[in-house]
């Protein structure tokens, strides 16, 4: 587990504990973080919600949206001292969801890597998607439960969306 890995688990320990409910609505977690416990600005916090799902420390519950912890906060020693910042937002190197798919599918499948990145790059020729998108296809066609993927892809190609269609209104091409 790297550092970053262990704040970001100290930090949703001690959200949950605090508010003695197994899940919270995102917005609540995200003035918790900003307004709360001043750590972040508003739109760092959705950052470190983001960051805490694609690790797979934090999920969103299905038709609820509401966000809980794949862990036992109780679990979890919170230093009383305990404060977390802006340098927990950076990226460390490890799996992305592509990477994830890709690993379930080639275990899944008993194909190597490189196979199911080349079968994953032909879907995504043939069908004109993220590559993400294809992987995810592929990996359910090949049998992998891909449902605790989902969410977390969805959440991420949005972002990626947003992020770009906001960067286009600025350069006035939107």
């Amino acid at each position: 587990m790297t550092t970053t890995e262990r704040d970001l688990r100290i930090a949703i320990a001690h959200i949950f504990k605090n508010a003695g409910k197994a899940s919270i609505p995102e917005s609540e977690m995200a003035l918790n973080l900003s307004h709360g416990l001043r750590w972040f600005k508003p739109k760092e916090a959705e950052r470190f919600i983001l960051k805490a799902i694609e690790i797979g420390i934090l999920e969103r519950k299905k038709g609820t949206g509401e966000l809980s912890p794949t862990f036992d906060p109780a679990t979890v020693d919170v230093p009383m001292d305990f404060k977390l910042d802006e340098t927990a937002l950076e990226d460390e190197p490890g799996p992305t969801i592509f990477d994830q798919i890709v690993s379930q599918t080639s275990v899944v499948s008993g194909l190597d890597r490189s196979q199911v990145i080349s079968k994953i790059n032909a879907k995504r020729e043939q069908l004109d998607v993220d590559i993400r998108v294809a992987a995810i296809l592929l990996a359910g066609e090949c049998g992998v439960q891909v449902d605790r993927f989902l969410d977390d892809l969805e959440a991420k190609v949005v972002e990626e969306y947003a992020v770009a269609r906001s960067g286009a209104a600025k350069d006035g091409k939107a």
